[in-house]
């Protein structure tokens, strides 16, 4: 079968194409979450401008198999809880190169909610966050609606009907 190449323009087809490519592009960027930096003060702000009742914080990475398995759980846990006043944040561990992973990793999960990519050092950050937060993942605190951490638990997967209880119990506090 012979196609006929009457009319066919290399430039013009080269420009619809990067055209098609663009846009295809900018439809998988737009539906990657937004993961923005974090330092300990601007995370403690976010929590508290949420006007939750209760805020869940997970710490997690891409590389950390824990945290991937409880992953979905905070997931559920928010969209079950979110009219009772609870809101969940997601803080990667992970480096800044990473955040093509992260973004990836949250897509794929379907997490629209807030996402953040901690910057800074390290050592700083995690003793900011609680005082016995050893840095192991992952690591979760529940924070109230003033800042102030209420529960906080490390290096453990949790399940959904502990995460559930933790949660409503920090509720009736």
């Amino acid at each position: 079968m012979r196609i006929p190449l009457a009319g066919f323009r290399p430039r013009r087809l080269m420009a619809l194409l990067v055209v098609a490519w663009c846009l295809v592009g900018a439809g998988a960027r737009a539906q990657s979450p937004a993961v923005q930096e974090v330092t300990y003060e601007q995370l403690l702000d976010a929590v508290r401008g949420g006007g939750a009742t209760l805020a869940v914080v997970n710490f997690w990475a891409t590389w950390c198999a824990p945290c991937l398995e409880e992953f979905p759980y905070f997931i559920r846990l928010g969209k079950d809880l979110a009219d009772q006043g609870v809101d969940v944040f997601f803080v990667s561990m992970d480096f800044e190169e990473e955040r093509p992973a992260v973004q990836a990793f949250l897509a794929e999960q379907g997490w629209r909610g807030p996402a953040f990519l901690r910057v800074g050092k390290d050592d700083a950050f995690i003793a900011a966050i609680h005082p016995a937060w050893s840095g192991v993942l992952p690591a979760t605190v529940l924070y109230s609606r003033d800042g102030s951490p209420v529960d906080f638990w490390q290096g453990t997967p949790v399940g959904y009907e502990a995460l559930r209880d933790r949660v409503a119990q920090a509720l009736q506090r």
